[in-house]
């Protein structure tokens, strides 16, 4: 069988995530090994490859038709596409967002989403390829929102924590899907444009 050339293993860090933390890691682990079966391979697929073939159709197409062929799933393998490189958000706009949102947040009477929409939300961040660790520079700001410092939980696109934000009922993703049209991530409609 093919070796992966890009194989991330479980570490102890990945192992001892608590039970509040946004990532689910018994889950994604479960999608790599799967994956990776699909695909013949004897080791893991990145968690980047999986990420990438999970939020985007055609690479997980290609990877699926390439399986057969090792010189082109190896290439595949070693150039998941990547996540578009957002700017840093300042940290004074990040205070100016989080304020808005707390004020619209608190015109609802803080309502939240039920359990299923939550569930829903959160599994699309988890794949979403804007998804990143808080910035060091700003390791005490995202502390004190509820962001852990080593994991993914925190939203390129806006800044955002994901766990507070896909509970809430007033905030939305701001990422567009590429496959859906009109909608975002999340599978909601995309907010209409500031004017």
């Amino acid at each position: 069988m093919l070796q992966n050339p890009k194989t991330a293993p479980v570490t102890a860090a990945t192992a001892d995530m608590d039970e509040g933390s946004l990532l689910d890691e018994g889950s994604l682990l479960e999608e790599r090994r799967t994956f990776s079966q699909i695909l013949g391979l004897d080791d893991l697929v990145s968690e980047e490859v999986m990420i990438a073939a999970l939020t985007h159709k055609s690479y997980a197409q290609n990877l699926l038709v390439a399986r057969r062929s090792a010189p082109h799933l190896a290439r595949l393998l070693q150039n998941p596409p990547q996540p578009a490189q957002e700017k840093r958000i300042p940290a004074l706009e990040l205070v100016s967002r989080a304020a808005t949102s707390l004020a619209r947040w608190s015109a609802t009477g803080f309502s939240t989403v039920d359990e299923a929409t939550y569930a829903r939300r959160l599994e699309a961040c988890r794949a979403c390829p804007n998804l990143i660790a808080p910035p060091d520079r700003q390791a005490t700001l995202y502390r004190l929102a509820g962001a852990g410092q080593a994991e993914r939980t925190v939203c390129a696109k806006c800044g955002c924590v994901v766990k507070n934000k896909a509970r809430r009922s007033t905030d939305t993703c701001p990422a567009p899907d590429p496959d859906n049209p009109g909608l975002n991530f999340w599978g909601e409609p995309l907010p209409a444009p500031a004017r």
